[in-house]
């Protein structure tokens, strides 16, 4: 039952699928009876709208067939519809898409439409502003016509974007059918397929919508087409008015122009063209103010067809109108051109018609000039000049003329040519009006009048040339002249120039003597007379060759001569200049050799005080003897010097009344006595420098010898202080280096004393040869630069000897901080002492008030000696920084070079090691102080203490009179009198032996040396351990003292009350005694029992890891307190 009810709703489903989908194709074939399965349509009836469905079963009624029938089909018919349903939707979403197709389309065209109303706008605007250049202002018509393609480009833009609307929702839609699925069940079809006729339905009306927006568009585009070509028409009009405008003005300037050129000719071809030009010219106006009425018309009619751009038929007439009234403008203007050209053609004519005429004045004129040049050049051939390219001026200058001549000829056959052409041009245009022909006339006249134009500056050019050449063959000779004496002159002057210099450089090895440089100063002044006269000279020749030059005529050749002749004089005087300067050069040469020889002889006694000086100093007998052969040599200098001196004297007595050769002859005489002065100035030098190397030799023997005594003193403090002190080395390396440099000295001063030798006797040898004194100066360079090296090997010697005595300081320093740092060492020791002597002293302060200032006073010596420790200490720690200072102050100086800076260093090197030792000294007095005040601290503490145990004494010996006093029996008295006093006895006894002990001890402290330079560093740390030992064992008998007396002490307590008790016992004690004397003894219990145990505690605690010996004090402790119950 189940089973057929499921069948029956399946059959059910199935019809109403099919039902739906062939209504559905009904509907949509109906409308569109185009469709690809537009015949489904065709067979449906209205039966297929009867059938009905039994709600009670579920069974379908079929007018048709019965139940059973369609059970049987269903399966086939469902697979058949389920077919046509998907072939039917296919269909509906091909019919979307191609309406989709047509809205693209449309909105393309309306883009078209908007870029040509765009295209069409733009040509208006530009007709605008041609408008407003050709009129100068913006005219009604044309502002109207880009307003109304601007509307209409607007209204375009608007209705495109309106179709871009409708192209974009039709996509949508499109998109959205595309994305419905394929039928595969029946109940779904007729869902499916009618949203895609729904779907079409509204693509359709976007299209009708978008059919209606391209159709606006392209309206719109019609509009702005029509004012566009209104406004192409205006422009043109105006156009042609400006035109028309500029030929009249044309024609007038051909008229101005051609009468202008005319001016004075009586030619007839001028007089005709002119009548031309003046006819044509009024013709141009005529048509000018017809073009200018045409415009205006073209401007009304265009208002009036602008009004009617949207009305097809009315725009069409309206702008034909206008382009009627434009065309006339156009006629106007294209008359008045050729009327315009007419004139310009006339004009061309009357131009090239007078350039003839000028041409053929010029080339007669020329000739003419050619004529005079060749008489000149004949005559000037025969006038002999040694200046060949002067000479040929005159025949060049003559050919030039010819040359010219025969040019200006050309251009007058050039510019008969031309105006016949011309005359051509105009004859070819008569009775014709076409413009090409008028153009090409004018093109022909035009050139034909530039090469009339030509022809006359070319014969223009060529007269002017042609009289130039003229002139300059006839002074060319006179300039030749002065220029062959202005040569002279130069000459001249650069020979006075050349004495001039020689003069300057005599005067400059002279410059202290007045005399050379004053005839130094008269050379100069004869060689600026010579230039003065060359360039008169020049002057002289230049302005005969400008006058040459110029374009003047009549006297120009009496100007070139006269200029000729003032070359000459210049030339002459120049001459005079140069024997001067040249006799003030000889006295210049024998000054100088006077000064020369005069230095020589100062140099050659200054290299003798040089040699003496170092010979002096260094007591060096090899540089005795150099310094007596540097004497001798400036003995011989200052003879030569003195005869030098005369001689020039002589020189310059004579200079202006003497000849040129005589003063030559003296000059030299003078510069032979000044050589033999440099000879010996020479050997002085030579000896000087031999005395340098010899003396530097000695020295740095001696700052070798110094380094060395300086090496073994830091040896022996470093010794004998027992110091390892680091600087030894460095003295020790400063030795080896002086010992080297002091060789390298005396290899040197051995080098010099052999070239010396040899140089003297070369020297002799020059007689003025530049090989031989260039020879001689640097075997001399090189004996200095030898001298130089033994005097710096001499000075690093020294350099040595001073950082062996820096690094000996530096030993020193370093011993002082050693002792600084052993004194830091005892007075810590000697502090640590006195704060436990201070210590120890205010327990007998608290006991007894005569133990308060032995108490004070080690307190005050503790503070004492915790100062002198401190001041130790800050001595130590300022020689600890002194000498690092000196050790880089030492290290510095090893390494600079610069001899100030390395000075410096050795002084702060010195001063840090000598303030080093200072307050090493320091720290070993304070730390004497300290251990003295140490000394007196332990004094003071054991004054305290026997000042507390006396008192203590006193005070047990009043206890035992009271006892004696009441006791009347029990032990024997003067027994137990006498067990105490012993006790008191013994114990100060072992008082005084422990003060005895301590002062021992405290000899044994003040026994050990601070800065004991006898023993060695390990022996120090022993004693020091030692008394460390010491110290503690004191610390520790002091303790044992201390408990010992008290235990001594109440012992003694405890035998006088039991003497004190017995002797009570023996006599019958009142009430009053007896309350007392119990009470008495209750409280000595008491306090001997606290001791006791005290006592053996402290014992216990002294005694430190010992088991049996601390049992052994507990008994002792149980016996104690025993012995006390017994009491």
């Amino acid at each position: 039952m189940r089973q057929f009810f499921g069948t029956t709703l399946l059959v059910l489903f199935v019809n109403l699928y099919i039902h739906q989908n062939v209504v559905s194709n009904e509907i949509v074939n109906l409308k569109n009876p185009n469709l690809r399965n537009g015949w489904a349509g065709k067979n449906v009836t209205l039966q297929d709208e009867k059938r009905v469905l039994n709600a009670e079963d579920g069974d379908e009624i079929h007018p048709n067939g019965s139940h059973n029938e369609l059970l049987q089909k269903s399966g086939k018919a469902e697979l058949q519809m389920q077919a046509q349903g998907n072939d039917d939707n296919e269909d509906l979403k091909k019919q979307i898409g191609d309406l989709v197709n047509k809205i693209q389309e449309a909105h393309t065209g309306a883009e078209n439409a908007v870029a040509k109303a765009e295209a069409s706008l733009t040509i208006a605007t530009e007709a605008e502003k041609q408008i407003e250049l050709d009129e100068g202002k913006v005219t009604d018509a044309a502002t109207k016509a880009k307003a109304e393609a601007q509307k209409a480009f607007n209204e375009a833009k608007r209705k495109k974007e309106d179709a871009k609307k409708k192209k974009d929702e039709a996509e949508t839609k499109k998109e959205e059918a595309e994305t419905k699925p394929d039928i595969t069940k029946q109940e779904s079809e007729e869902a499916v397929k009618q949203e895609l006729t729904t779907i079409l339905d509204k693509v359709k009306k976007f299209a009708e919508e978008a059919e209606q927006a391209l159709s606006g568009a392209q309206t719109e585009q019609k509009k702005a087409e029509w004012a566009a070509k209104i406004a192409e028409e205006l422009k043109r009009s105006y156009e042609a008015k400006k035109n028309a405008k500029d030929s009249k003005g044309a024609a007038e300037k051909a008229k101005e122009d051609a009468t202008t050129a005319a001016s004075g000719s009586k030619v007839p071809k001028v007089t005709a063209a002119i009548k031309i030009v003046e006819d044509e010219m009024q013709i141009a106006g005529e048509k000018a103010t017809q073009a200018e009425g045409a415009a205006t018309e073209t401007e009304q009619a265009a208002i009036e067809a602008i009004k009617v751009v949207g009305q097809k038929d009315d725009a069409e007439n309206k702008f034909n109108v206008v382009k009627g009234k434009a065309d006339k403008a156009s006629d106007a203007a294209a008359a008045a051109k050729k009327a315009q050209i007419k004139a310009q053609i006339a004009d061309y004519v009357v131009k090239t018609e007078v350039s003839k005429e000028k041409a053929v004045t010029y080339a007669k004129e020329a000739n003419e000039a050619k004529t005079k040049a060749e008489a000149v050049a004949t005559e000037s051939e025969k006038i002999k000049i040694t200046d060949e390219a002067k000479s040929g001026k005159v025949g060049t200058a003559k050919d030039e003329a010819v040359e010219q001549a025969k040019a200006a000829d050309k251009a007058q056959k050039d510019a008969e040519t031309a105006a016949n052409n011309a005359d051509k041009a105009q004859k070819s245009t008569e009775g014709k009006n076409d413009e090409g022909t008028l153009k090409k006339a004018k093109t022909e006249a035009y050139e034909a009048s530039l090469e009339a134009e030509k022809a006359q500056t070319d014969a223009s050019n060529a007269l002017e040339k042609a009289k130039e050449a003229q002139k300059e063959t006839e002074i060319a000779a006179e300039v030749v002249k002065a220029e062959k004496e202005k040569e002279k002159a130069s000459t001249e002057a650069t020979e006075a120039g050349k004495a001039k210099e020689k003069a300057q450089t005599e005067a400059d090895k002279a410059k202290s003597n007045e005399k050379a440089q004053e005839a130094a100063k008269k050379a100069q002044k004869q060689e600026e007379e010579a230039l003065k006269e060359k360039g008169n000279a020049e002057t002289a020749a230049k302005e005969a060759e400008t006058a040459a030059n110029d374009d003047e005529t009549g006297d120009k050749l009496t100007k070139v001569k006269e200029k000729a002749k003032n070359a000459t004089d210049a030339a002459d005087a120049a001459k005079k200049a140069r024997t001067q300067a040249e006799i003030a050069a000889e006295e210049a040469k024998a000054q100088a050799a006077k000064t020369e020889a005069e230095a020589a002889k100062v140099a050659a006694y200054a290299a003798k005080g040089e040699a003496q000086k170092v010979a002096d100093e260094s007591k060096s007998e090899e540089a005795k003897q150099a310094a007596g052969k540097a004497s001798t040599a400036a003995t011989t200098a200052e003879e030569k010097a003195a005869a030098a001196a005369t001689v020039a004297d002589d020189v310059t007595s004579v200079s202006n009344t003497a000849t040129l050769s005589t003063m030559q002859e003296k000059a030299n005489k003078a510069v032979e006595h000044a050589n033999e002065a440099k000879k010996a100035q020479t050997k002085a030098e030579l000896a000087a420098e031999e005395a340098k190397a010899e003396a530097a030799k000695e020295e740095a023997k001696k700052a070798q010898e110094a380094a060395d005594a300086a090496k073994k003193e830091a040896e022996e403090i470093a010794k004998k202080e027992k110091v390892d002190a680091k600087a030894v080395a460095e003295a020790t390396s400063a030795l080896d280096t002086a010992k080297t440099k002091a060789k390298d000295a005396s290899d040197k001063a051995g080098d010099v004393s052999k070239e010396v030798e040899k140089a003297e006797k070369e020297v002799e040898k020059v007689v003025g040869d530049d090989a031989q004194k260039s020879e001689i100066t640097t075997a001399v360079s090189g004996i200095k630069g030898k001298a130089s090296e033994a005097v710096q090997a001499a000075k690093d010697a020294k350099k040595a000897k001073d950082l062996a005595e820096i690094a000996l300081n530096v030993v020193k320093a370093e011993v002082a901080n050693d002792k600084a740092k052993k004194a830091v060492t005892a007075a810590g020791v000697a502090k640590e002492d006195a704060k436990k002597a201070a210590a120890s002293a205010e327990q007998p302060k608290k006991e007894a008030e005569s133990a308060e200032e032995d108490a004070e006073a080690a307190k005050e010596n503790e503070i004492e000696a915790e100062q002198k420790a401190k001041e130790a200490e800050d001595n130590a720690a300022v020689v600890q920084a002194k000498l690092l200072i000196a050790e880089q102050e030492l290290k510095k100086a090893k390494e600079e070079g610069d001899t100030v800076k390395f000075q410096s260093a050795k002084a702060n090197a010195l001063a840090a090691a000598e303030e080093a030792v200072k307050k090493g000294q320091a720290a070993e007095a304070a730390a004497n102080v300290a251990t003295d005040k140490a000394k007196k601290a332990a004094e003071a503490a054991e004054k305290a203490k026997k000042a507390a145990a006396e008192s203590a004494l006193k005070k047990k010996l009043k206890v035992l009179e009271i006892v004696k006093k009441y006791s009347k029996r029990g032990y024997n008295v003067v027994d137990n009198d006498e067990q105490v006093l012993n006790e008191v006895e013994e114990q100060a006894n072992e008082e005084e032996e422990e003060e005895e002990e301590e002062e021992a001890d405290h000899s044994v402290l003040n026994d050990v040396k601070i800065g004991d330079d006898d023993e060695e560093e390990e022996e120090e740390e022993e004693e020091e351990e030692e008394e460390t030992e010491v110290k503690e064992e004191e610390g520790a008998r002091e303790e044992e003292q201390a408990q010992s007396s008290a235990h001594q002490s109440s012992v003694a307590e405890l035998e006088n009350q039991k003497k004190q008790s017995q002797e009570k016992s023996d006599e019958p004690p009142s009430d009053n005694n007896a309350h007392t004397l119990l009470e008495d003894n209750y409280k000595n219990f008491t306090d001997f029992k606290k001791k006791a145990d005290d006592l053996t505690k402290n014992i216990i605690n002294t005694i430190d890891g010992d088991a049996g010996v601390i049992d052994t004090l507990k008994d002792f402790a149980k016996d104690m307190n025993q012995f006390i119950l017994n009491m």
